[in-house]
């Protein structure tokens, strides 16, 4: 996350989003002993644990239900067709197939902080559920 904020601060908006969509899913790896074989890569399985939780535990109020439905609608939507591009390059929420395939060059300063707001939340749902299954 470090390194991603240094971009930001540096107007490097596009390493931001290249940066931060490995790192969560890197944390999210560690946290919950995925193996190599194991999909982490799109968050499914936590996007999957986060619908089973109580609300309280990820849902403090209405705001990160917004969020969640990012996460779970926009940002790993897999981009396969002229219409789902479009539609992508005409949102400032980067998505994360299109970013890592090429598809669109996220590297406005709005792409930079969108992925450091979603990366955050992300990161605070991990926290969360780790502790929830530590109970």
């Amino acid at each position: 996350m470090h390194d991603a904020l240094m971009c930001h601060r540096h107007e490097l908006f596009r390493s931001v989003v290249l940066t931060l969509l490995p790192y969560v899913e890197m944390e999210f790896r560690k946290a919950f002993e995925i193996d190599v074989g194991g999909n982490a890569a799109s968050l499914q399985e936590l996007r999957s644990i986060v619908w089973k939780v109580p609300a309280g535990i990820v849902l403090s109020h209405s705001a990160p239900m917004d969020l969640l439905e990012i996460l779970d609608a926009h940002l790993y939507e897999k981009v396969k067709i002229p219409e789902a591009l479009s539609k992508f390059q005409a949102d400032q929420i980067p998505n994360r197939h299109a970013a890592i395939h090429g598809l669109i060059e996220y590297s406005s300063y709005q792409n930079s902080l969108n992925a450091l707001i979603v990366a955050d939340y992300v990161l605070f749902l991990i926290s969360q559920l780790r502790k929830h299954s530590a109970e």
